[in-house]
């Protein structure tokens, strides 16, 4: 949605010149600023199944134990503990139980 907006553009022969210009009203305003996901509401029962779910395929994930997914755990989420709609994670990532459990359980949120 645009928004007429009239600006003098200057003067000639005692006449003046009105050009017209358009601003999309999308562009300002701090109701526009990108809002963080929402969180997950872990009162319904569809998110505390996918919290389970995310946590048993952390369990599996972290596979030495050390509190990180990383190199070959990597490796090993992308091709067997991945679910459909999830992410593909770069072979660099590292992540912490926090953040998996974070990343997984909002990833899905507009399901």
């Amino acid at each position: 949605m645009a928004v007429g907006l009239f600006v003098l553009a200057g003067m000639s022969e005692g006449r003046m010149k009105i050009a017209a210009a358009a601003a999309s009203i999308h562009e300002s305003g701090p109701d526009q600023v990108a809002k963080p996901p929402s969180k997950p509401d872990i009162a319904e029962p569809a998110v505390v199944a996918k919290l389970n779910t995310c946590k048993a395929q952390w369990t599996t994930a972290d596979s030495n134990g050390d509190g990180i997914i990383d190199g070959a755990e990597v490796g090993q989420y992308n091709t067997v503990l991945r679910a459909q709609g999830q992410p593909v994670l770069a072979d660099t990532a590292r992540l912490t139980e926090t953040d998996f459990l974070t990343a997984c359980t909002t990833l899905d949120a507009h399901e």
